[in-house]
């Protein structure tokens, strides 16, 4: 059915893989180490790299199976995370695509599942900032990549200049004054700043406001953003 040219079955087929991997690790791990299933999905983006709905329905199914740790690391490993990158330059213009492009890095970056050194590899980072920027009016997609950007923060020095020098504190200020009253944005934004926070990026943070954007973010959530901002002005 993977193989199919009929993208209505496409659709049936992704459809049903969510559906197996919905709430169960033990399916996720199954569908993932099943054979040809990530390879076929992977390749189904590839095929069918101009077409947005094929794009997003697949990159939504690599986000479901990859919430658990080991299929992440094997979507990982077998190109999951390249065809995601590129759906999210391909296609900056669609929502739907940009929505759950984030949605599965956010999955796969998180720290356990061990994808950051591919991830900066592929250039996830760019092509995160490249979709904040290319919608910066919607505010649960800068959620998404800003979660995204705190966990690869989290991993290393190396990658907190390099999220820095990427630009990306420009579009998590905008964001944050644009969706001031976004809960889950302000959360996940003060979660990446405090996470950038080290020796070498400690001025740039200071350049952009960061401290005043973070007290403002905790005055308006105070229980999602107090902590993160007493880490940063500790």
């Amino acid at each position: 059915v993977m193989f199919s040219d009929n993208l209505q079955l496409l659709e049936k087929a992704f459809c049903t893989l969510r559906s197996l991997c919905s709430d169960s690790d033990d399916n996720k791990h199954n569908v993932a180490r099943s054979p040809g299933v990530v390879d076929a999905i992977v390749s189904t983006m590839q095929l069918y790299r101009d077409n947005p709905k094929i794009q997003s329905s697949a990159a939504w199914t690599l986000g479901g199976i990859g919430s658990f740790p080991p299929a992440a690391i094997y979507i990982g490993e077998n190109g999951g995370i390249d065809v995601i990158a590129r759906a999210m330059y391909l296609h900056d213009g669609c929502q739907s695509v940009a929505k759950q492009s984030c949605y599965a890095l956010e999955v796969l970056s998180a720290p356990e599942n061990k994808n950051y050194t591919l991830m900066v590899e592929i250039g996830v980072i760019g092509a995160v900032i490249h979709v904040m920027q290319a919608n910066s009016d919607n505010p649960g997609i800068q959620a998404s990549c800003c979660m995204v950007l705190s966990n690869l923060a989290k991993v290393n020095t190396s990658i907190k200049r390099k999220i820095v020098e990427k630009e990306a504190l420009d579009c998590i200020a905008i964001s944050m004054v644009m969706h001031g009253d976004h809960r889950r944005l302000q959360h996940n934004a003060c979660s990446v700043l405090c996470s950038l926070l080290c020796e070498a990026t400690f001025d740039s943070l200071l350049a952009a406001g960061a401290t005043e954007l973070m007290h403002a973010a905790s005055t308006t959530f105070p229980a999602e953003c107090r902590d993160n901002t007493k880490m940063m002005m500790a």
